[in-house]
């Protein structure tokens, strides 16, 4: 997992396009406040749109081997 921290205005627009090898990488954003713009259940690798509030956003890139791994491993601890 990778993150990137960046200060951003209200009203600007944030395009984040993700260009890796790993083709199962996705991309999850969210604000200082808790406001998620792109969520991991999207499965997605590029967002785009308006930022809603001037605050710090956090861009994280994960691997989805490693989260679908994670993921499985919780679903056996339940039991």
């Amino acid at each position: 997992m990778h993150q990137w921290l960046l200060k951003a205005q209200a009203g600007q627009t944030l395009s984040v396009v993700l260009s890796a090898t790993n083709k199962h990488a996705i991309l999850v954003i969210w604000g200082a406040d808790g406001t998620v713009l792109l969520s991991d259940h999207a499965g997605a690798s590029k967002w785009s749109g308006k930022l809603p509030k001037t605050q710090d956003y956090t861009i994280d890139v994960q691997g989805l081997r490693a989260f679908l791994g994670e993921q499985l491993a919780r679903e056996f601890q339940r039991d």
